[in-house]
């Protein structure tokens, strides 16, 4: 959400809070990428009365509230490859970001009855069956989604797993060790984007777990 480089005086494992105008910049900013306009007064409308909030911007609030959350435990990622077999198990976060995400609207598609332009409560959390082109660029086979995951998060866990034990007493982090971390996880933000494992959305979960793996390590 930043690339802001924590400051290393603290003795302990860190895990920074997201203010309520973080989470108005990011939802923002992260639908603006997707050319959805979200004003300001539509995220503070959704604040006030949460019954009639934007779908999504309630959907986003959700996804962060759950990244937040995830975000706090030091065991979120393995410290060894996973294999394909057990990558629904080991990051099963990643799919529940995809539901937050499209809950909503997913829920005001079948209330308006209109599933051309909503995802189904079906597809949610559910990799893509079918190929996809977008812009000039064709995703990858569906059969692939998995085994490209893995991959990506299995180089992302290798990196990470070097400074596992260093990240518990940050004192001892350097600011190259604060941006190799950070370069891996927006490694990870790229990847998901280019495989684009959903039907829809692949790019907002992409964000979402680039901050998630962020957070994690004491990267706001």
């Amino acid at each position: 959400m930043s690339t802001e480089i924590p400051i290393t005086d603290f003795n302990r494992r860190w895990f920074p809070d997201l203010t309520d105008e973080n989470k108005k910049q990011f939802i923002i900013n992260t639908h603006a990428f997707d050319r959805i306009s979200i004003s300001e007064d539509t995220y503070h409308s959704a604040i006030m009365t949460p019954n009639k909030a934007d779908a999504n911007v309630a959907g986003h609030l959700r996804a962060i509230n759950l990244i937040v959350e995830l975000a706090k435990n030091p065991q979120l990622l393995p410290l060894k490859h996973i294999t394909t077999n057990e990558f629904d198990n080991t990051f099963s976060w990643f799919k529940r970001l995809h539901k937050n995400i499209l809950y909503n609207l997913a829920l005001k598609g079948k209330q308006l009855n209109n599933p051309q332009d909503y995802p189904s409560e079906q597809s949610l959390g559910v990799f893509r069956q079918n190929n996809k082109i977008f812009a000039q660029h064709k995703a990858c086979d569906p059969n692939k989604i998995t085994l490209l995951l893995t991959n990506t998060f299995n180089n992302y866990t290798k990196v990470y797993t070097r400074y596992h034990d260093t990240l518990a007493f940050p004192s001892g982090m350097e600011s190259n060790d604060w941006r190799k971390l950070e370069r891996a996880a927006q490694t990870v933000c790229l990847d998901i984007c280019a495989i684009q494992p959903f039907d829809d959305a692949s790019n907002r979960v992409a964000r979402l777990t680039e901050n998630l793996l962020r957070l994690n390590v004491g990267l706001k």
